[in-house]
């Protein structure tokens, strides 16, 4: 017993040697990511937990998004809109199996007070990190009003879901005025 703790001290060196450095990150994290960032690799970081920033949009939900990005995701020929939806763990069981963390209600809160803030003249910024879900399968929708993908939240307009594990820096911005140049969407033909 006693040989055993000695060889253990012995290593106990060589272990320390080989610890990673505190500043570097934790293996598999990531920086931040702005949302054209994540839909430029958007599958590679599924299941991983990650840290997004960008613009929230409020509609039956948070989504972070939509962004106007050069790299986009594409199923069965359907271009998916560049945004995530933010969902806490509370409700990981409709997107599949539990988080393996809970998420910080005390900063979801403070985003709720951001938005609740916002006027038509401010925009909120948010960063968050949690878990990034993607669905195994993507199907098309045919509607009257067109094709439609089967994402997350509202109507399935979203190809990705982010289950919070903590909201870490809200931002209230000016709002930049709307472009003539954006291009809008058209009615779908019928």
């Amino acid at each position: 017993m006693i040989a055993h703790k000695l060889l253990g001290l012995a290593l106990l060196p060589g272990c320390i040697g080989a610890a990673p450095h505190a500043s570097r990150p934790a293996r598999g994290a990531v920086d931040s990511l702005t949302i054209c960032e994540l839909f430029e690799h958007l599958t590679r970081y599924n299941g991983r937990v990650i840290t997004i920033t960008g613009p929230i949009i409020k509609h039956l939900g948070y989504v972070v998004g939509p962004a106007d990005c050069d790299h986009r995701f594409v199923t069965h020929g359907f271009i998916w809109p560049s945004m995530v939806l933010l969902a806490t763990t509370a409700a990981s069981e409709l997107y599949g199996a539990p988080a393996p963390f809970s998420t910080d209600q005390a900063s979801v809160h403070a985003l709720d007070l951001a938005i609740l803030a916002a006027t038509k003249e401010t925009e909120v910024w948010v960063t968050v990190t949690g878990e990034l879900r993607l669905k195994k399968h993507y199907h098309l929708v045919h509607t009257n009003y067109g094709v439609l993908g089967d994402g997350y939240g509202h109507l399935g307009a979203s190809p990705a879901l982010l289950l919070i594990r903590k909201v870490d820096h809200v931002d209230a911005r000016t709002a930049p005025a709307p472009s003539a140049t954006r291009p809008t969407r058209s009615p779908p033909a019928n």
